[in-house]
């Protein structure tokens, strides 16, 4: 019964009409092929700090929800990330195998999402798409997963991204339009900082927060400022709430 089931998941991501709905699909294979207690679908424009979420039972959260926005703030600190945006091509990942533990915890993914939702290990899924957008299947657990259980992900990996490429293209995706996506090449360090000025902090709560010297902090604020193309923190405020709307 469940390769039926598995053979009808896939035969749903083949007959998709649009990446997300494929993503779905997918998801709903990739839970029977490696045993979790925490799956999403992610899905963006690479390089933005805008994402939407889905998770199963409750559907695609939407850009402006909180654990969207929350995902994006602190997603490219992700050992993920930082390795599938440089390569920007198609990948599969396991947390544990990329970076040590005590390394992980002190990164703000971890603190902020993971952690929370008690995941100690995690396998990724990304898929490239030429036209900018990512998607990406995620399971994560409480226990680190097995060399064979990393190795059915692979497989089935190698499966979704033949059939994701012959799925139509979405123009632009996750809700976001490029007005938004334009200024959001922040750091995930930077997009931190910018998280605790727009909630009013002073630099030296935003040092004491982040754990980094107030100096650090008007370092980052420098380098934001000029990606954002304003000169004081006012003006930065207002152009990261308009992208990041609360």
């Amino acid at each position: 019964m469940k390769s039926v089931s598995l053979l009808s998941s896939l035969s749903k991501v083949a007959a998709a009409t649009s990446e997300r709905d494929a993503l779905v699909a997918a998801l709903e294979a990739y839970q029977q092929i490696v045993s979790g207690h925490h799956y999403t679908t992610m899905y963006g424009r690479v390089g933005c700090g805008v994402v939407d979420v889905f998770q199963p039972g409750v559907g695609w959260l939407g850009v402006d929800a909180e654990f969207s926005k929350l995902v994006a703030l602190h997603h490219a600190g992700h050992p993920f990330c930082t390795d599938f945006f440089a390569n920007k091509k198609s990948a599969i990942y396991l947390r544990s195998a990329m970076m040590c533990e005590s390394d992980w915890h002190r990164t703000s993914i971890y603190r902020m999402v993971d952690h929370p939702l008690g995941i100690k290990d995690m396998i990724g899924l990304y898929f490239q798409n030429p036209a900018g957008q990512f998607g990406g299947l995620f399971c994560g657990r409480g226990e680190f997963f097995e060399e064979s259980e990393f190795a059915s992900a692979k497989n089935f990996h190698a499966v979704i991204v033949q059939l994701l490429a012959k799925v139509p293209d979405a123009p632009t995706s996750a809700g976001e339009d490029e007005s938004r996506c334009s200024v959001t090449n922040l750091t995930a360090r930077e997009g931190e900082v910018m998280h605790w000025l727009v909630e009013g902090k002073a630099n030296c709560e935003i040092g004491v927060i982040l754990g980094i010297s107030q100096h650090t902090v008007r370092k980052h604020l420098e380098n934001i400022f000029v990606k954002l193309g304003v000169q004081n923190r006012t003006s930065a405020v207002h152009i990261w709430s308009e992208i990041h709307p609360q």
